[in-house]
């Protein structure tokens, strides 16, 4: 199997309408583009945002609206909106804790089969000693599209750690994270009773150097493994992992590495 190299650039912009100590109201947009060179494809995401946050120590409490749009060369691939509640509370153990809800209505201009709803859960808890952090966290998430073979329920786990080097100049970071699925239906191409699950295991390892306070550069590596107990017949595509529309089923191993720079202004 062979592999591809991509560009990324993305930028995001964000007005508040209100900003104080007690409540916060964002507006945004957002665009990211992807070129993958060998496969000569091009995928553009673009986001509007509004959300509301207050705040009443320890706790804060947000709602998030989203609407996005999915563009690749031959125009609009999905469209979808996202609804967002969260809740954390601060104190010394954990540091942060906390509960997020996401509810997701995805809208596919290629195939009405790839339609979704999609639910998300996901509880987390950081613990911070200074500069350095730990974070461990639990997801739910409810894939229910009219794809019978893309629809399926998954639970994950999660764990990172982040320190600071070179007098604070640069930080470093390691994550693990491990996420059953369980698909609903029997696999189409087996023609069978037989369901799928599949274990998707992820390991990074991040490295950021401060340039300046509001400008950074990244490298990153992933490798990213799943297993599934059966095989898969039908190839996805970078365009539908992109845009959400379906994902690769069948057992494989990638290897990710990502140079990136952010720039803050």
């Amino acid at each position: 199997m062979r592999g591809d190299i991509s560009s990324s650039l993305g930028l995001t912009f964000n007005y508040y309408l209100k900003k104080d100590r007690r409540l916060q109201i964002p507006i945004g947009f957002s665009t990211q583009n992807t070129v993958f060179f060998r496969t000569n494809t091009v995928f553009s995401s673009e986001t509007f945002s509004i959300s509301a946050t207050t705040f009443q120590d320890p706790y804060s409490l947000s709602f998030e609206y989203n609407f996005y749009l999915g563009i690749a060369r031959g125009g609009p691939t999905s469209r979808g909106q996202t609804g967002i509640l969260s809740i954390y509370r601060r104190g010394h153990t954990p540091s942060v804790l906390g509960f997020v809800y996401s509810y997701d209505d995805f809208y596919s201009y290629d195939r009405e089969s790839n339609d979704a709803v999609r639910h998300r859960i996901r509880i987390s808890a950081v613990q911070n000693w200074e500069l350095t952090s730990l974070n461990a966290s639990y997801s739910y998430f409810d894939n229910d599209t009219n794809l019978s073979d893309q629809a399926y329920q998954s639970h994950g786990v999660g764990v990172s750690y982040s320190r600071p080097f070179l007098e604070n100049a640069a930080r470093g970071s390691i994550s693990y994270n491990l996420e059953m699925k369980e698909f609903k239906n029997p696999d189409s191409f087996l023609g069978s009773s037989a369901f799928r699950r599949n274990f998707l295991h992820s390991f990074t390892l991040t490295a950021l150097y401060f340039l300046q306070e509001s400008l950074s550069l990244g490298l990153s590596y992933t490798d990213l493994r799943n297993q599934s107990n059966l095989p898969a017949a039908v190839f996805v595509t970078a365009e539908q992992r992109l845009s959400g529309q379906a994902e690769s089923l069948g057992s494989f191993r990638e290897k990710i590495y990502n140079l990136f720079m952010n720039w803050s202004f």
